[in-house]
């Protein structure tokens, strides 16, 4: 009945294991039987010593209800761990993939109970950190006797269950007996810990399983029966290896190899497989890649240097999708979740990137929304408004702090041929690249420039057509400060004068165009207000300069940025016109945060 072969401890259900024990006894599992449950085995002349002990699954069933631990229970606390705590906690990103899909008594196996930890490692999560996490007394047994609460609710009345503990036994004194009461009294506040918890997604575990573990474990849950089966076949097929790449980077077969091998963290002999093929190759855009992500997955302490390195990579390789979300998953373990967002985002809206990149990034985006709701962090956007919200006022006859008639200047976006590149383009230029700390001022009163005040400005001239630099920083300035007005009219936020304040604005300004159609005088003012806030926003953070005023179209004015890795050169570009662009071309551009970091990191 018993196994008397085992190394250590097991506890079985019938004839299927569920949890062996390290040189040592489990904790949780005695919770099943009683005292008198105990099996003896004579192991000499008068000596006999307790092999284990042996109960069914209904009594075993009723002790456990009998301490307040139930089915029900158990399916409140898995309730509870999915998706965000089950992703949070998931060994390897492997096992993220499916981890929601798991059942109550899959989700909280604890599978081995280890002496050294003295706690239960996990089938599936890594329950050591999410014990200590929870700060609860005997955390770890408590996830253990509700995965055996749930996994007891499957079992008939009469099916075995044993605990063979002879192997531990053997080296004990005889007639001294393994059985202890565990302490379980905070099960029942399990729920709400976990329900309250706000674990960093993007901390690495160290117990990433790899891929034959995660088949080999997949493969035992189908066995337990038929409903099952379904379920596990559908995970299997989502976890094959997708086609390699027609085209692009990692369309070399090796590198995709390694490539799928990183997607289940499995990090051995990556960097000796890399330097074969850069011998041969030479180094490729695609091994600097590989390299890197292997990096993020062995240390993530490096990841700032990691995401500023593929930021600025993905701007030379528009089509090298992968590259993008890599950047945007360094700076989410950064701890920097505005430019993940930016880069996720732009990714998530890409149609030319492939289905699974894609919803790789659309997953980034829902772990960081998870992530601000459930901490006290600040989050990089407000919430949405509750109902419709009061109407878009119309634009004011006169401007803020000036007696300047507002007019509406029309912005050509008829086929594109009149809005400027995507890509600035470097220009001669003796600047000095000076970078100031961008201001975090509430919009609605953004400061004028220190050179610049309401009375040393033509303000009739200055807004209808700026014709000098600080005629046109003076007119943007009063722009900026009514799209702070604005916004916190119709959706009760307060923007500030920084990339936040600038993620929520081209979120607004999207959601108002949402088709690219610009067809009325509102949809060229909110333009106008939103391309004068990243003007002003290049303007105060690295020293960007109006260089061309002279067209009619706003959308035509240039601006300069000093580039501090090549003194002597400047990139010119156009802050109104790439907004133009971001609304009519869509998800062709990336978007306006995107586009103020990538200026930034080369002015930086």
């Amino acid at each position: 009945m018993l196994l008397s072969d085992v190394k250590h401890c097991s506890l079985t259900f019938g004839d299927r294991v569920v949890l062996t024990s390290r040189d040592t006894v489990p904790d949780a599992e005695y919770a099943l039987f009683d005292p008198t449950d105990i099996e003896l085995s004579a192991t000499g002349p008068g000596t006999t010593r307790e092999t284990g002990y042996v109960t069914t699954a209904g009594q075993a069933r009723a002790r456990l209800a009998r301490v307040g631990i139930g089915v029900e229970l158990a399916f409140q606390a898995a309730a509870a761990v999915r998706p965000r705590v089950a992703r949070a906690y998931a060994r390897g990103a492997g096992v993220r993939q499916f981890v929601k899909e798991l059942e109550a008594a899959e989700l909280l196996d604890g599978r081995t109970f280890d002496r050294t930890e003295a706690m239960y490692i996990g089938a599936w999560l890594d329950l050591p950190r999410l014990s200590r996490d929870l700060k609860l007394p005997e955390a770890s047994s408590c996830l253990q006797a509700l995965h055996l609460a749930a996994l007891l609710a499957e079992c008939s009345d009469d099916e075995t269950v044993a605990l063979a503990t002879g192997a531990f036994a053997s080296n004990r004194r005889p007639g001294e007996r393994t059985f202890k009461r565990p302490n379980l009294q905070a099960v029942e506040g399990l729920p709400g810990a976990l329900r309250s918890l706000a674990p960093n997604p993007f901390f690495r575990s160290g117990q990433a399983r790899s891929r034959a573990e995660i088949f080999a474990m997949l493969d035992e849950i189908a066995e337990w029966g038929p409903a099952s089966q379904a379920r596990i076949a559908s995970i299997r097929s989502r976890l094959a290896p997708p086609a390699a790449p027609d085209r692009g980077p990692l369309a070399h077969e090796e590198l995709w190899a390694l490539e799928t091998r990183l997607s289940f963290e499995e990090l051995d002999g990556i960097e000796d497989a890399l330097d074969v093929i850069e011998r041969r190759d030479g180094r490729l855009p695609g091994t600097l890649y590989i390299r890197a992500r292997a990096a993020l997955i062995r240390d993530s302490s490096a990841a700032r240097s990691i995401a500023e390195r593929m930021s600025a990579l993905s701007g030379s390789m528009d089509s090298f999708h992968e590259l993008e979300l890599l950047a945007a998953h360094a700076w989410a373990v950064a701890d920097d979740h505005v430019q993940a967002r930016a880069f996720a985002r732009y990714l998530a809206d890409n149609a030319s990137a492939s289905p699974g990149v894609r919803a790789r990034a659309v997953e980034l985006i829902d772990d960081l929304d998870d992530f601000n709701r459930s901490s006290n962090a600040p989050r990089p956007e407000a919430p949405e408004a509750e109902g419709n919200g009061p109407p878009v006022p119309k634009a004011e006859s006169s401007i803020s702090g000036s007696d300047v008639t507002a007019v509406d200047i029309p912005c050509v976006a008829d086929d594109g041929a009149k809005l400027p590149a995507l890509r600035s383009e470097p220009i001669p230029g003796n600047v000095t690249a000076r970078a100031p700390d961008p201001p975090a001022e509430l919009l609605v009163a953004l400061s004028l420039p220190p050179d610049i005040s309401d009375e040393s400005q033509d303000s009739a001239v200055t807004l209808h057509v700026p014709r000098t630099a600080a005629a046109a920083r003076f007119a943007c300035t009063h722009l900026a400060r009514e799209l702070g007005r604005e916004l916190n009219a119709r959706h009760g936020v307060e923007i500030r004068a920084d990339v936040q304040g600038l993620e929520l604005s081209q979120r607004y300004l999207r959601e108002e165009i949402p088709d690219g159609r610009i067809s009325n005088s509102d949809h060229q003012r909110s333009i106008m207000r939103t391309g004068a806030f990243l003007s002003e926003l290049l303007a105060r953070s690295v020293a960007a300069t109006w260089i061309d005023l002279e067209s009619a179209d706003p959308g035509l004015w240039a601006m300069r940025v000093a580039r501090h890795s090549r003194p002597g050169e400047a990139t010119r570009i156009w802050p109104i016109g790439r907004v133009l662009r971001f609304i009519v071309h869509s998800h062709k551009e990336r978007d306006l945060v995107s586009y103020y970091l990538e200026l930034e990191a080369r002015a930086r």
